[in-house]
């Protein structure tokens, strides 16, 4: 079962209470959250990551995890030296159920259906920084992303 909102932001301020600065990843994920989130903590930008969906997928499904020590690969970005063993304990890489492109495309909907809503929200509220996520250049997405969020845009 979901945890409620409620308690999610309560742990969340908890949590936050004496820090300067945070992020958040994933949450909130939809409307209700994001209100219940503004009557608790101030939120200075909000940043979507945008890619096509087909990029999305191929990313999503190349991930590999190690069954022993959790390392991540990818079959594209971060491969191992060996296909399907860990690099660092040898232990067999598998393929999340989530990681599974039927899965994805499912993520995908309920994206759409719940949390694609919040763009527009937080677009109103001026606090949305859009990067563009298509690019395969990890660290010029980052770059992008630090100075967009930098100038509030």
């Amino acid at each position: 079962a979901l945890v409620p909102d409620q308690l999610v932001i309560d742990l969340l301020k908890e949590k936050i209470k004496d820090m300067d600065s945070y992020i958040l990843d994933g949450f909130p994920r939809t409307i209700p959250q994001a209100e219940a989130l503004d009557k608790e903590i101030s939120v200075d930008r909000v940043v979507s990551f945008e890619a096509p969906e087909d990029t999305i997928i191929k990313r999503l499904s190349g991930r590999r995890v190690c069954k022993s020590c959790g390392a991540i690969f990818h079959t594209m970005f971060i491969i191992p030296k060996q296909e399907g063993i860990c690099d660092k304990c040898s232990g067999e890489l598998f393929q999340r159920d989530d990681d599974k492109p039927d899965a994805i495309k499912h993520r995908l909907v309920v994206y759409k259906e719940q949390t694609e809503p919040l763009i527009e929200y937080y677009e109103q509220k001026g606090l949305l920084v859009k990067v563009d996520a298509s690019e395969t250049d990890v660290d010029k997405i980052v770059q992008d992303a630090i100075k967009k969020i930098e100038q509030g845009e």
